[in-house]
């Protein structure tokens, strides 16, 4: 080879190699999120196709593509739809009958559901509400059974949110939930262990503290027809748990007493309120004349700054009695709950909850003999005036549908009698 050919060659190669060593980094740094950036301002205003058009997959294998929105528009939120499947799912996670579901699946079904209750309300929707009613509360019931206490006292939690939130919805599963914790109370099995009957005792502590619940109680079951007496049956439970028969004091004792002492404390509140009422409703007889001189010095267009010390004080004793005016009626919008059907006002009289709790009886003895024999159960309803005579069938049919303490065999019974066509056809209606 010609010594001028080698020289030449010797001077071309350095210059191919560069090339081929720069473009192996440029890659690999072109590849890394962080300098997608930089990479597009350097080569933006060339020809070549810009990085941000390629997908980008991490060392993991996962692969990232470009969002293909347009300039201008808004990001739409998933929306209900969307909220509700995934509620849904995390109940289903909660099933303990699915073989699927493991127990530390169940428990981190629990609390995922717990930070959901906490941070919302889901009672003013109603495909919402519908899947807590039916599926999630059938679940927690089933969850009370078993001998787990995580899954236990998660679900005794899940439970309370449900019902410090949104009893008002769910005045059959709350009934429900209270019959199952008297149960693990009272119940005397091996398979039920101390720790779980304190924890329900617990769960009805809480409920108890929870402002003018037991008068919620009191009200909405034990003065309704066809509930159950859950103030009275609870306030004995308690009564004979508090006292330790065998001379030892447990804890499940104290908690039995704590809550009898809540619903004492609630009643003295109660009537400490009553009497403030009465005094102001005095005070106000008495301040009278005071409200006619402030008519006076209104009429007379006098100005803020008052010459007589006498206006000043009953200027200032008027505000001061509007502003107590003004708190008093916003007090007794918070207190006063929502009109019942069967009541006559806000807040029932004494004498309407005796009758509604005399007719409540007799509808029970009632019930009672309609189970052994219809004809009966509607003859002794007739004397007491509970029904009509003669026989209304619309009237009839409405008991027998709505009263959930029948026997359904005795009602079918009943109803296919040949001499009570009239009382099958309102039924079926």
């Amino acid at each position: 080879m010609p010594l001028n050919d080698f020289r030449a060659r010797e001077q071309l190669e350095p210059q191919n190699e560069c090339p081929q060593r720069e473009k192996t980094p440029t890659a690999s740094v072109e590849s890394i999120p962080e300098v997608l950036e930089e990479c597009t301002s350097v080569t933006e205003h060339s020809d070549s196709v810009s990085i941000h058009d390629m997908d980008y997959v991490n060392p993991r294998g996962v692969r990232f593509t470009q969002c293909s929105q347009k300039e201008g528009t808004t990001l739409v939120p998933y929306g209900l739809p969307c909220i509700r499947e995934l509620l849904r799912f995390l109940i289903s996670l909660t099933n303990p009958h699915d073989r699927h579901n493991s127990e530390v699946m169940i428990h981190m079904g629990l609390q995922l559901l717990t930070v959901a209750l906490e941070l919302t309300c889901v009672a003013n929707c109603p495909s919402l509400l519908g899947l807590i009613k039916e599926e999630l509360c059938r679940y927690l019931f089933q969850l009370l059974n078993m001998e787990r206490l995580n899954l236990y006292s998660a679900s005794l939690r899940v439970c309370f949110l449900l019902f410090e939130k949104m009893r008002e919805h769910l005045k059959f599963q709350l009934e429900m939930y209270i019959k199952k914790l008297m149960e693990i109370i009272t119940v005397e099995s091996p398979k039920m262990i101390y720790e779980m009957k304190e924890m329900a005792l617990e769960a009805i502590v809480q409920l108890w503290r929870i402002p003018s619940f037991v008068t919620e109680l009191y009200i909405n079951y034990d003065c309704d027809y066809y509930c159950a007496n859950l103030f009275e049956d609870l306030s004995k439970l308690l009564s004979k748990n508090a006292f330790p028969v065998s001379g030892q004091l447990y804890t499940t004792h104290l908690l039995s007493l704590e809550a009898l002492l809540t619903v004492t404390d609630q009643i003295e509140a109660r009537c400490q309120a009553k009497v403030l009422r009465g005094i102001y409703q005095q005070e106000k007889e008495i301040l009278k004349p005071n409200a006619e001189i402030a008519n006076i010095i209104r009429e007379a267009k006098l100005p803020e700054t008052c010459s007589s010390s006498n206006d000043c004080l009953a200027t200032s004793h008027l505000k001061q009695q509007d502003c107590l005016n003004s708190d008093m009626e916003n007090d007794t919008e918070k207190i006063i709950p929502r009109k019942p059907t069967r009541f006559s006002c806000f807040l029932p009289r004494t004498q309407e909850l005796i009758m509604i709790k005399n007719k409540k009886k007799l509808l029970i003895s009632g019930s009672e003999h309609f189970n052994q024999k219809p004809k009966k159960g509607i003859q002794l309803l007739q004397e007491k005036n509970l029904l009509a005579t003669p026989m209304d069938n619309n009237q009839v049919a409405k008991w027998l549908r709505e009263n959930p303490k029948l026997d359904k065999k005795m009602i079918g019974e009943f109803v296919s009698d040949r001499k009570n066509v009239d009382l099958l056809d309102s039924f079926v209606r």
